[in-house]
């Protein structure tokens, strides 16, 4: 099957204390709660260091794919698709502690079927690859806000 390499780093800055952070990124059966491209999530395996969740969402169709999430190390999480509509899909998030945030850089690689068309592409890279990551952010600072207010 030919497929189509697309590429996506961008750094985020949150306002909240590292484990807030880590938290939000690794509970991705949350992620429905506020990622709206995500409808829904189901657990197949979860502990403190890694998880394993299929995601049902919507790309202009909607797709399915399953996820194997890891905390690698206490500044490095790491994601990979185990199957589903991706060719394949990898990438993370590499955090480093300034004197008033968290910046986390996030990397995704994904290689979409050639059946896909430029169109979902184009949303993914242009759309929801950038809300998503906005979403971690606001999420990252509604949840932060909440433990110290």
């Amino acid at each position: 099957m030919w497929t189509k390499n697309v590429s996506l780093t961008k750094t985020v800055a949150f306002q909240a204390d590292l484990e807030t952070v880590r938290q939000v990124i690794m509970q991705t059966w949350e992620y429905p709660q506020f990622i709206d491209s995500i409808s829904s999530a189901k657990v197949i395996a979860k502990d403190d260091e890694r998880n394993e969740v299929t995601f049902y969402a919507n790309l202009i169709v909607p797709v399915q794919y399953t996820v194997i999430t890891k905390k690698i190390a206490a500044d490095r999480i790491t994601f990979q698709q185990k199957s589903g509509f991706f060719a394949s899909l990898d990438g993370g998030w590499k955090f480093t502690e300034q004197d008033d945030h968290i910046e986390g850089d996030y990397e995704v690689n994904l290689k979409v079927p050639m059946i896909a068309s430029k169109k979902i592409v184009k949303q993914l890279m242009n759309i929801n690859f950038p809300r998503m990551l906005d979403n971690f952010q606001t999420e990252v600072h509604r949840r932060y806000g909440l433990q110290n207010a």
